[in-house]
């Protein structure tokens, strides 16, 4: 009796971690951003809109991104690092090592 009882507890349990959001403000590489969770198709519609294209997939997680914040915790390409992202910790900015190529000009960087 106690055993079926604990079979819905279980279940819940089983469904899986929900992903995490970026803090708002902060700085991420595009690495930090998969191991969250849920970021995958959010960073490769910024890797387009920023003009660097679809051919960075491979590659996603040398960029480094803004936090916008909001419910889905939105994000928003800065460029491509040109050595390696380095992920500095919860709660702190991920930064580049050895500088960051910027993205494409022609398209829009920061929305505050």
């Amino acid at each position: 009796m106690k055993f079926t009882a604990a079979i819905p507890v279980l279940a819940l349990f089983a469904t899986g971690v929900a992903a995490d959001n970026c803090r708002e403000g902060l700085y991420y590489c595009g690495k930090t951003l998969t191991n969250m969770g849920n970021y995958e198709s959010q960073i490769q519609i910024e890797l387009i809109r920023t003009g660097w294209g679809s051919g960075y997939r491979a590659d996603s997680g040398n960029f480094l991104f803004w936090c916008r914040g909001g419910e889905n915790g939105q994000i928003q390409s800065l460029g491509h690092c040109t050595s390696a992202c380095n992920d500095n910790g919860r709660g702190r900015s991920d930064n580049c090592r050895g500088g960051v190529i910027m993205n494409n000009p022609r398209f829009p960087r920061l929305r505050r």
